[in-house]
């Protein structure tokens, strides 16, 4: 099919030639050959001159990008006809191309981008029409608002996503997917509450429909999440069997981006395992990676696992420059939670490097400021530190009343160092 698509773009037979390399794309992309399944529709571009096969053919190229992990690439594919008015994309298809513009732009670590596009395609949509458009647009905005810590607007846009299923005229390839992508969202929700049982059951959950309905970039984030889950209730080899798992899958589909998230998430559980090396190993194949797939999303998740690898193992000046980082990073993002969590690793390290009047201005900075409501963990683990503060610094009367009204904060069914 490839060679003879070829044949026909080099020979000048357009027509033939697009159908040609649009079904080689498909079977590429069958057999999980995204990079060769993408080249042949990009010759095929190069040579058509239509407007209208062109944006079908962009099309068919993002949709093989997105499943690559590649949405810079997509980004450069469809933003041109939004803009050029020689295309004149009607309203179905206006929706189509932000769609994908809100899904690259969100995998990008581009949310508020994201936000927007999706926020047009709604605007311009028709319920009937665009159905399965709007439940993909459903799906992607729980993660883009599970990413910027509000997870009520999450869990809204999954449940109109399912409902939308439930009403709508979706086909049944596509309900199968939507659904392993909103159930995914639901557990990636309760992962975000630290409710870990229910997250790990609705992740579970949704990996089973995965298996009939799911791509292998679905099965690989959520195998991701399932990992995240197990690490933090301290099952260690599952969650390192889920990790390796989804780097298998992510590598298979030549996606090596996210491949940085795994080596981190490896690098945590062997130092929480006491193993220096094998952490140490993981955290330089995150940074080689980052070197050849840069992106302040994953760098952020990298400062953050460095900073907590090295916290474990004592070195808290090298924790300290790498948690201060990760925090930074976390807040430019929009990621309240995760920058949350750097500061209370950060203020570990100063308190264990003696430097006592940074461990107290962080905690002020963090009490005075709304905590996420999903995580009263984090008020605890607050109030705990600024409690061990003042017992460092010999006030032991305001370290009592600081341990009431600690104790007055109910207790999670987490268990983190308090």
């Amino acid at each position: 099919l490839e060679h003879h698509a070829r044949h026909l773009l080099a020979t000048g037979r357009v027509a033939a030639g697009r159908e040609q390399a649009t079904r080689a794309a498909r079977a590429h992309r069958r057999a999980e050959a995204f990079e060769r399944a993408v080249q042949i529709l990009e010759e095929a571009l190069r040579v058509e001159i239509n407007p209208r096969r062109r944006f079908e053919l962009a099309i068919e190229a993002s949709d093989t990008l997105e499943e690559a992990g590649d949405p810079e690439r997509s980004l450069r594919l469809i933003e041109p006809f939004l803009k050029d008015s020689e295309v004149a994309l009607t309203p179905a298809e206006r929706v189509q191309a932000l769609r994908r513009i809100g899904v690259a732009c969100h995998r990008a670590g581009q949310p508020r981008k994201a936000l927007d596009a999706f926020a047009k395609a709604q605007e311009g949509s028709d319920s009937k029409r665009d159905a399965e458009e709007l439940v993909f647009v459903d799906s992607e905005l729980a993660e883009v608002h599970i990413f910027l810590g509000s997870l009520e607007a999450a869990e809204e846009a999954c449940v109109r996503g399912l409902k939308r299923i439930e009403e709508e005229e979706v086909s049944e390839p596509a309900r199968g997917r939507f659904e392993v992508m909103l159930r995914a969202s639901l557990g990636h929700i309760e992962l975000r509450k630290l409710s870990l049982e229910r997250a790990r059951h609705e992740l579970e959950r949704a990996l089973e429909l995965s298996r009939r309905h799911g791509t292998i970039g679905d099965r690989a984030a959520i195998l991701h999440n399932l990992g995240v889950a197990e690490n933090q209730l301290n099952q260690f080899p599952r969650a390192r069997r889920r990790f390796l798992e989804a780097e298998r899958l992510l590598l298979r589909a030549g996606e090596r981006r996210n491949t940085v998230k795994i080596a981190t998430n490896l690098a945590l559980i062997e130092a929480k395992l006491g193993r220096r090396e094998d952490a140490r190993r993981h955290l330089e194949q995150a940074e080689d990676l980052l070197r050849r797939h840069p992106g302040e999303r994953l760098e952020c998740f990298a400062l953050y696992s460095r900073g907590l690898v090295a916290n474990l193992f004592g070195e808290v000046e090298e924790a300290a420059r790498a948690l201060e980082a990760a925090a930074a990073a976390s807040r430019r993002l929009g990621d309240r939670s995760l920058a949350a969590f750097a500061e209370i690793a950060l203020v570990e390290a100063y308190l264990a490097s003696g430097r006592y009047a940074d461990a107290e201005a962080r905690l002020a900075s963090l009490s005075r400021r709304n905590v996420p409501d999903h995580l009263p963990v984090l008020r605890r683990m607050t109030w705990a530190r600024l409690c061990l503060l003042e017992a460092l610094l010999g006030d032991l009367p305001r370290a009592r009343r600081l341990s009431r009204r600690l104790e007055a904060d109910a207790r999670t069914d987490v268990v983190f160092l308090e």
